[in-house]
């Protein structure tokens, strides 16, 4: 009596490891989904970056360039007529820095949202740690528990017919042909 509640006791401590196990195993999948979908939207705010800062460098090189014709009737543009400070084609003022302190403005934005995210990602590969050493830990306990009952598994394995491995294997082939 005194071994079979050595057993049972045994034998709920290995399942609540593996319970744990399955838990943790479920919490670093769905950590490593998210890591994953984190890294992917970084991606495409270090690309919405680049492509903004590209376009800034390019209006900077593109600002000196003149409308010669007029995109509707193709006509040369006379830009002796226009007064300093506005378009000559619309006659509207110019106002250059505010197109480049937007440009700055979302630049920063993202490059703020980008920091965050980093951080975010940061946070789940800790984590991501953290669940890692706990799943060691429990696997290091379910050996201790296995190591202790492997004696008992042993002895009960010899006290069974050898035929009954023959009926198990028998009845497994006629369940599969089933």
């Amino acid at each position: 009596e005194n071994n079979q509640e050595f057993i049972l006791e045994k034998t709920s401590l290995r399942q609540k490891y593996i319970t744990q196990l399955e838990q943790i195993n479920q919490t670093r999948r769905e950590l490593i989904v998210r890591i994953t979908e984190f890294k992917a939207i970084d991606n495409s705010i270090k690309q919405e970056i680049e492509k903004l800062t590209r376009t800034k460098e390019a209006g900077t090189v593109f600002a000196d360039l003149k409308i010669t014709h007029c995109p509707a009737c193709d006509q040369d543009v006379n830009v002796n007529v226009h007064e300093d400070g506005n378009c000559f084609l619309c006659h509207q003022p110019i106002q250059k820095v505010p197109s480049d302190n937007r440009m700055d403005f979302e630049i920063d934005q993202l490059g703020a949202e980008r920091a965050e995210l980093v951080e975010l990602m940061r946070s789940l590969n800790a984590d991501d740690a953290f669940q890692i050493k706990l799943q060691e830990g429990v696997k290091y306990e379910l050996t201790k528990v296995e190591r202790e009952l492997a004696p008992l598994r042993n002895k009960m394995s010899a006290l069974i017919q050898p035929e009954l491995g023959v009926i198990d294997a028998e009845r497994g082939r006629l369940s599969e042909q089933i």
